[in-house]
């Protein structure tokens, strides 16, 4: 779902077909074949979107067409691969491939028909029908398939043929613009713009894939606002540079059939200005885009209706075998036997070793293009690199002015070179050499050529690995023909170890960024590292204290609750029983009168007293429980999960009745309370810690008399008092005190004084975190044989 309607409206469409093929393949392996199947429709549109050339296309859905049909079992995934193969086969020219299509009996007409339920389907098929019909500019089909697919734009949303169906028709609007009638053209400028904005929104989010058509219909309106002005320079300026843009977006981004367009409508516009030789070097870029995509229909289209293409296709071809040194065939290789004997060997290998030495891409850039315009005779050049998405100029050096730039990164744009001759060699990715550039039918019209006349000059990839990584630029202004063969060949050797060069250069300062980063992380890290395992500590004690404490409350609760009703039951039962005895006692001394016999008075008295003790220690037992139940209740404060404003000593009294419970024997509790402020706080957490220090003194002070061998009664002193806007809590004991190594080490996590088994070394590690959360402070003063005394700080709430 992810990679066929959500990724492509942010992401490139590569990524979409990497999602897509990635749910295939898991849904083969889980054995889930309706949902790999279901995914498998998608892969046909995605390529067409993508700019897939139509030979991998082709492949592609063969290989998921065969899965369709033989694993998956899936009839709808079927038709629509053998429909994408029927409009890839006719793009490509394939008629011989297509006809045995139809001899298989899978009839396009039918296919569809087959797929009639499912317009989930058909939309993108009937889109990708236009996308094809609109590339042969073929105005019947254009019509046939914007009204199949306008009906079934509602039910396929998220598909990224929404884009295209909006992009395709409005290229065919601006086509027909020029031949319609006033009120036409009305409606279609509504249109248009409203299909401009979202195409602009659109590219916004998702550049990569939908920039190149925003630009380009934008481009296509401006055209149209032209042919209905008699003249507007600034508009003409401004629709060049959005047809550039267009073709430079999409060449960047390897969408070949964008590509195509964007260069054949570049064509069309400079033909309605009057400007034949520039259309003609578009229509030729966009024949040579249309044969990389695999449109061989279109080619031979497009050389019908423009023979010169023909003829200037097998010119070129021509001039590109003339400078290829790769050639086998003998008088090449005779030629280039003679061009090697004439080179100076020393010159060359000197040249390479000192370009392979060097690891800084500035000296790098440096050295090569000085090398290559000592020996290559120009007056200045030019080293572009390419990045992630254009060429930049690296570096530049002018023998004449002296002037020289060394890594500014400057944009193609914004350099002073000819853009034609760039864009060319970057396309092509041949060598282009002309003798005389001011009389060259393509490249003369170049502004920077006119501005420069720039005689003689030269343009050469540089790739790694069928890589293109950047182009080397040389021009001499003053001789014709200066780059003869001699010269280019040893361009040719210098620009081969350059491309490995420049890779080394990078790789290397990519290298040192990484150890530079990498040292200031690790040094970082390691000023880090105990902290974090601190903290790491601290965080798994409180977890562990967390749950304890989570399962305690919800213990104390239960416990709370049964163990109350019973006890209101057996109090209210033992008061209400004295009260009858009482009655009933005086009942029978009524009776008996005052003329009894003191005798049997005496024996009823003595009958009845040990009831009425029995009842009253009933009682007091009862009375006990309720107590301590509520003393559980205060201590858990289940319902206190948020801080809030308590005055917070009666959570200490609860916490000391429940730790007097067990200790009482043993110690004596004193409580000396002068001030109980508000705080804002937990009070939970708070008699936690009340709780956790009371204990721990009462078990040093039985350690003490056990140690010392006597019955001397523990003593154990609980106070407060306001101190400058702090409530301070002290918890005094006089047990056996802490030497000052333990005292350091106290509030550490998981650190302990106690025997395996009798304590984790939690408590006062998560007592301190508290009090730390409380904006508080815990202090300790302790002396080994006298005791230990515990002060919390708390801050006093403001009014």
């Amino acid at each position: 779902m992810y990679g066929c309607f959500i990724s492509h409206w942010r992401h490139p469409l590569d990524l979409s077909h990497e999602h897509t093929t990635k749910a295939i393949n898991e849904g083969m392996e889980l054995g889930v074949f309706s949902n790999a199947g279901w995914a498998t429709m998608n892969i046909p549109w995605q390529a067409f979107s993508r700019g897939t050339d139509l030979p991998s296309i082709l492949q592609e859905t063969e290989t998921f067409l065969d899965l369709a049909r033989n694993t998956f079992k899936y009839d709808d995934a079927v038709s629509i691969f053998l429909i994408s193969q029927h409009v890839t086969l006719d793009l490509m020219g394939a008629e011989s491939l297509k006809a045995q299509l139809l001899s298989q009996g899978h009839i396009e007409e039918d296919l569809f028909a087959a797929l009639s339920h499912y317009p989930m389907a058909l939309f993108p098929l009937y889109t990708i029908k236009l996308q094809a019909a609109s590339i042969m500019d073929d105005n019947e089909k254009i019509e046939q398939a914007l009204e199949k697919a306008q009906e079934l734009v509602p039910l396929a949303p998220g598909l990224p043929q929404q884009v295209d169906f909006v992009f395709y028709h409005s290229l065919h609007m601006t086509k027909q613009f020029s031949d319609a009638d006033e009120e036409t053209q009305a409606s279609y400028n509504e249109q248009l713009n409203e299909a401009l904005a979202k195409l602009q929104n659109w590219a916004d989010n998702s550049p990569t894939n939908h920039q190149y058509k925003a630009l380009l219909v934008e481009a296509e309106i401006l055209s149209n606002q032209l042919q209905q002005e008699t003249s507007n320079a600034a508009i003409e300026q401004r629709a060049a540079e959005l047809y550039e843009q267009a073709i430079e977006h999409s060449q960047t981004h390897n969408i070949l059939h964008g590509e195509g367009l964007c260069l054949e409508r570049a064509a069309r516009f400079y033909t309605l200005r009057k400007k034949s030789r520039t259309a003609l070097g578009y229509l030729t870029d966009a024949r040579h885009a249309y044969a990389r995509w695999g449109a061989r229909k279109k080619v031979l289209q497009m050389e019908r209706v423009n023979p010169v293409l023909r003829v200037q296709q097998s010119q070129l071809s021509s001039t590109l075998r003339s400078m290829s040194f790769d050639s086998t065939t003998s008088s090449t290789s005779d030629r280039t036997s003679e061009m090697r004997g004439l080179l100076d060997l020393r010159s060359i290998q000197k040249t390479i070793q000192a370009i392979s030495g060097e690891m800084k891409l500035e000296e790098l850039l440096r050295k090569l293009l000085s090398t290559a315009l000592e020996n290559a005779g120009a007056q200045r050049g030019c080293l572009l690199l390419k990045d992630r998405l254009s060429l930049r100029v690296e570096a530049s050096l002018d023998l004449e002015t002296k002037e020289e730039s060394i890594l500014q990164a400057i944009p193609l744009h914004q350099a002073s070179l000819p853009g034609s001759i760039i864009r060319f060699v970057e396309r092509s990715r041949e060598r282009l050499v002309l003798s005389d550039v001011t009389k060259h039918p393509r490249f003369g019209d170049d502004a920077y050529v006119k501005e420069h006349k720039t005689r003689s000059a030269l343009c050469t990839p540089i790739t790694h690995k069928n890589k293109l990584i950047g182009l080397l630029y040389l021009e001499n202004n003053a001789i014709a023909n200066v780059f003869h063969e001699e010269r280019c060949l040893f361009l040719d050797i210098v620009a081969g170890q350059a491309a490995i060069s420049i890779e080394n250069a990078k790789l290397y300062g990519q290298l040192e960024d990484k150890v530079e980063e990498r040292t200031k992380k690790l040094q970082d890290t390691l000023e880090q590292l105990e902290e974090q395992h601190n903290q790491l500590q601290s965080t798994q004690a409180q977890l562990i204290q967390v749950e304890k404490m989570s399962s305690l409350g919800t213990l104390v609760a239960g416990v709370a609750h049964e163990l109350n009703n019973p006890a209101n039951f057996t109090l209210n039962g033992a008061q209400n029983l004295a009260r009858r005895l009482q009655k009933l006692k005086e009942f029978i001394f009524e009776l008996a009168g005052d003329d009894a016999d003191q005798e049997i008075i005496d024996s009823f008295e003595e009958k009845f007293t040990p009831l009425f003790k029995n009842l009253d220690a009933i009682a007091n037992g009862a009375e006990r429980i309720r107590n301590i139940v509520g003393g559980l209740r205060t201590f858990s404060r289940l319902d206190e999960a948020e801080q809030k404003r308590s005055h917070i000593i009666e959570g200490i009294k609860a916490t000391i009745e429940l730790v007097r419970a067990n200790f009482s024997d043993q110690v004596t509790f004193e409580q000396h309370f002068e001030a109980d402020p508000a705080i804002d706080c937990w009070p939970a957490q708070l008699n936690q810690v009340f709780m956790n220090l009371m204990v721990n003194a009462c078990q040093a002070i039985i350690a003490k008399k056990e140690k010392l061998e006597t019955d001397e009664q523990g003593r154990l002193k609980i106070s407060t008092q306001e101190d400058d806007g702090r409530l301070a809590i002290r918890i005094q004991d006089n047990g056996s005190g802490m030497s000052k190594s333990v005292k350091e080490k106290i509030f550490e996590p998981f650190f302990t004084t106690r025997g395996v088994g009798e304590g984790t070394g939690l408590g006062l590690s998560i007592s301190f975190g508290i009090i730390e959360n409380h904006r508080g402070e815990i202090k300790v003063d302790s002396t080994p044989g006298i005791g230990t005394t515990f002060t919390i700080y708390l801050p006093v709430s403001k009014k």
